[in-house]
């Protein structure tokens, strides 16, 4: 039995990470689930609540960090997904400018965002 009374979904604006959130409710073990997306565009029912977050941006990072100050989070789940221009980034045709944009927003703002959070 899990028993996780924070927990903080990253990205969570996909279809994974909106189906995985949808998931955990059926769990009566789970307590609050918050959800941070770059752009609030749609409801998102199945959080408590929901915070805009651009984890390229150190002033977005900061900003939401400031309203996680009241929970200890159980679990954090990461769906943050950037795949880039596919013309831009396909074996062949890489391009060094978008592929460092790619691992920018995928791996090193969320090593950046992590860092600080805990």
């Amino acid at each position: 039995m899990i028993n996780y009374k924070s927990i903080l979904i990253i990205g969570a604006s996909s279809d994974l990470a909106l189906g995985f959130v949808s998931n955990l409710r059926k769990n009566k073990y789970i307590g609050t689930i918050i959800g941070t997306v770059r752009k609030i565009d749609i409801k998102y029912a199945d959080f408590d609540r929901i915070h805009e977050l651009d984890v390229t941006s150190e002033n977005s990072i900061d900003c939401c960090l400031s309203e996680f100050n009241s929970y200890a989070f159980d679990a954090v789940f990461i769906f943050v997904s950037y795949q880039g221009d596919k013309l831009k980034t396909a074996f062949g045709s890489l391009e060094r400018s978008e592929f460092n944009r790619v691992l920018d927003v995928n791996c090193t703002s969320i090593i950046i965002f992590l860092q600080k959070l805990f």
